[in-house]
C-alpha cells in the first residue's frame, strides 16, 4: 500500500472515531435534557425541578400555617388577669381565637399537635385561659364595633370580624374542648373558682 493511501485510511478512521464520540456526546445531552412532547405544534416541557418547586411551595405553606397556629395558641396561653395592660392582652387573646376559628378546617391537625405537646399541668392551665377567652371571643363576634377600639389598641389594627369567624366559633370551641377530654384535662382550676368557694 502506498504511503498516500495509508494516510487516507488513517484519516478516514480518525474521522469515523470522531463522529462516533460526537454522536455519543449528543445522546448523553439529550438523555439529560427535560422530556418534551409535541401537542398541536406546542412544546410541553416537564422536568423534575417543576415537581421539586411544587413540593417546596407546599412545605412553605404548611410551615406558615403552623407558625400562625402556634402564634394564636401562644396569645391565649399568655393571657394575664388583674395586671396593668391585662385588658389589652385579653382582647388580643380573644381575637386570636377568632382568627383560629376563621380557618379551623385547615388548622385542626396542627392545633391538635400543638396542644398534645403541652404537659398535663400546662394544658390544664391553658384550658382555663381558653374557656375565659372563648367567652370573650363570643362577645366580640356578637358586637364587633363595640370591641374594635381595644383590639386596635392591643396592636391588631387590621383585625376585622368575618362571617367565617362568627360561623366557626362554636365548632372551634367544641373541637378544642374535645381535645381537652382526649388529652385528659382535669379542669383542676374549676375547684378554685368563685363558684366553688
Amino acid at each position: 500500500m502506498k504511503k498516500s493511501q495509508t494516510v487516507i485510511v488513517i484519516a478516514a478512521l480518525l474521522a469515523v472515531i470522531t463522529l462516533a464520540f460526537s454522536l455519543k456526546y449528543f445522546v448523553k445531552i439529550f438523555e439529560k435534557s427535560p422530556s418534551h412532547s409535541i401537542s398541536d405544534n406546542n412544546y410541553e416541557i416537564s422536568s423534575q425541578s417543576d415537581y421539586d418547586l411544587t413540593s417546596e411551595e407546599e412545605s412553605q405553606e404548611v410551615d406558615e400555617e403552623e407558625a400562625l397556629v402556634r402564634k394564636y395558641v401562644y396569645e391565649v396561653k399568655s393571657t394575664v388577669y388583674g395586671t396593668a395592660g391585662s385588658s389589652l392582652n385579653q382582647a388580643k387573646s380573644a381575637a386570636s381565637i377568632l382568627l383560629l376559628a376563621e380557618n379551623i378546617e385547615e388548622y385542626e391537625a396542627i392545633l391538635a399537635t400543638v396542644l398534645e405537646e403541652m404537659s398535663t399541668e400546662e394544658l390544664d392551665r391553658f384550658s382555663f385561659q381558653w374557656e375565659m377567652m372563648a367567652l370573650y371571643a363570643g362577645k366580640i363576634a356578637e358586637d364587633p364595633e363595640r370591641h374594635y377600639g381595644i383590639i386596635m389598641s392591643a396592636g391588631m389594627e387590621d383585625f376585622k370580624v368575618t362571617k367565617a369567624m362568627q360561623e366557626n366559633l362554636d365548632y372551634t370551641k367544641n373541637y378544642v374542648e374535645n381535645l381537652f377530654k382526649e388529652y385528659g384535662v382535669k379542669y383542676i382550676w374549676k375547684e378554685f373558682t368563685y363558684d366553688n368557694i
